[in-house]
């Protein structure tokens, strides 16, 4: 849908990301890509969002935190992620436990998770199970609710399909640049998973709806 790769050729690096040893061996225990804002997870622990240019060559076109591009990758490998997220099974919260640990792991931050060595669809529950938990943990929504008032403006304005259509990608291009990356990444995945079963992708964004319009969190003293 958006020309995005499904594969990032520094999503299993074992190189450290930019930016990311100077806070990382500080001898800091808190969290450093979970619970964090979304700008300081990508600095600490990114990965490229490859496109290509309009004369077909493959250009960066901005970050992901890991985190989002591997479990993003793992639910778009699966055939039957579409089922996943409609119907979601229970998974093993220790194991989901340690994958966020691997995560929040100098240096490597889950660069060097193998969701093939997890057995059937778990490592697609789990990955699906991590990218929510990854945006229900950020201290504020993926969608700022500053900008509920524009949308909802936009919503009510009638018009012809394209005006409207315009109208949101105006909304959505006032995004701060980190969300609107993730945001973009999140769309083009479930464009990716609908057309595995033939699912209306809007169908598929209400597994993401609750957690990407949510309230904020209460700040932590």
């Amino acid at each position: 849908m958006f020309g995005l790769t499904s594969r990032s050729p520094t999503a299993d690096s074992s190189q450290p990301s930019q930016g990311s040893s100077s806070f990382a061996h500080s001898g800091r225990s808190r969290n450093v890509i979970f619970g964090v804002d979304l700008e300081k997870s990508v600095a600490m622990a990114n990965t490229p969002i490859r496109v290509k240019d309009p004369r077909g060559e493959m250009t960066t076109l901005g970050y992901l935190p890991v985190v989002v591009a591997k479990c993003g990758k793992a639910i778009k490998d699966y055939p039957e992620a579409a089922s996943l997220l409609l119907h979601p099974i229970k998974v093993d919260q220790k194991l989901l436990s340690a994958l966020e640990k691997k995560f929040e792991s100098d240096p490597k931050y889950g660069r060097d998770i193998k969701w093939e060595r997890i057995k059937g669809s778990m490592a697609s529950a789990l990955a699906a199970a991590l990218f929510i938990k990854f945006l229900d943990d950020l201290p504020d929504p993926l969608f700022p609710h500053s900008l509920y008032p524009k949308l909802e403006a936009a919503h009510r304005i009638e018009g012809t399909y394209e005006e409207r259509k315009q109208r949101y990608v105006k909304v959505f291009c006032m995004l701060p640049v980190c969300n609107m990356y993730v945001l973009l990444y999140i769309i083009d995945m479930l464009d990716i998973v609908s057309r595995h079963r033939d699912v209306e992708i809007a169908v598929l964004a209400r597994a993401f709806a609750p957690t990407v319009f949510r309230k904020v969190h209460p700040k932590k003293i």
